[in-house]
């Protein structure tokens, strides 16, 4: 993504369409949106793979709307990063399929672990992007809001709407509470 950023900013500076001083910030912001189209793309082909389409956007909605807010881990490269999150999208729609059949003792055990999980990390904080102690409050509250409705989402869809969904949900939640819990062995490994 950063190669074809850069060739667009050079065609662009080229063109005089922007300025010089311009270009590093049109090129990074380009090569973020690249990036999230190609991942959110993967992400519906993955679910439209596993037949599971409409779960795999209540997925990526539920996931977003956490890591957005409660923070988590982050890959030093695209690819890494990619992979991740093909790889984690993968296994939370194959574990979707598997509790589809489970009990619903199952499906409540889980919810409740990722629910705290998230209540407890959240926010995490990058070395990059440190937060000020008022960040850390406002991300905290909002992740939690976040991840108690979501939660209570979850809850009402499994029961009384589509198991599907609910899962889904969830599983947007697992993703989240893994990122958190990635990001945090990373601290702990930094720190060393």
């Amino acid at each position: 993504m950063d190669i074809l950023s850069k060739k667009a900013m050079a065609q662009l500076y080229a063109s005089g369409a922007i300025q010089k001083d311009d270009c590093q910030v049109y090129e990074y912001s380009l090569s973020v949106l690249l990036t999230s189209v190609l991942h959110t793309l993967t992400i519906l082909v993955i679910g439209l793979i596993f037949g599971l389409f409409g779960e795999s956007i209540v997925l990526f909605i539920s996931f977003f709307l956490v890591r957005k807010f409660a923070g988590g881990f982050h890959a030093t490269k695209q690819w890494q990063c990619y992979l991740v999150t093909v790889a984690t999208v993968s296994g939370a729609l194959l574990l979707l399929k598997f509790l589809l059949v489970q009990s619903d003792v199952f499906f409540y055990v889980l919810l409740s672990i990722v629910t705290l999980s998230i209540f407890m990390l959240s926010p995490a904080e990058h070395p990059n992007k440190p937060l000020s102690a008022k960040e850390k409050k406002v991300y905290r509250y909002i992740s939690w809001g976040l991840c108690g409705a979501l939660t209570a989402l979850s809850t009402f869809a499994f029961n009384w709407a589509s198991e599907a969904i609910g899962l889904a949900v969830c599983m947007g939640l697992l993703l989240g509470s893994i990122s958190l819990i990635a990001a945090k062995v990373e601290r702990m490994m930094r720190r060393r």
